[in-house]
């Protein structure tokens, strides 16, 4: 099965550091947030669209928690 990963966007509060990425594949498409090494979100979605604005609502939660927002895209 061929996957696809792309980060879109990376945060960083005080030592904290924040990465949202997804994963497409045949089967649908995964989102992931990691703190550090550590996942701490994974959501399944059936299209690429949906999880890419799941990742743009996260994006505004952390800027919103004092969360300083590199995107990638």
């Amino acid at each position: 099965m061929l996957t696809h990963t792309k980060v879109l966007w990376t945060a960083a509060k005080e030592a904290t550091s924040v990465a949202c990425s997804v994963e497409a594949s045949c089967s649908g498409t995964e989102l992931r947030v990691t703190e550090g090494t550590i996942v701490t979100r994974r959501e399944r979605y059936a299209d690429r669209s949906t999880a890419y604005e799941r990742a743009r609502t996260l994006r505004e939660d952390y800027g919103k928690a004092g969360f300083a927002i590199y995107p990638t895209v």
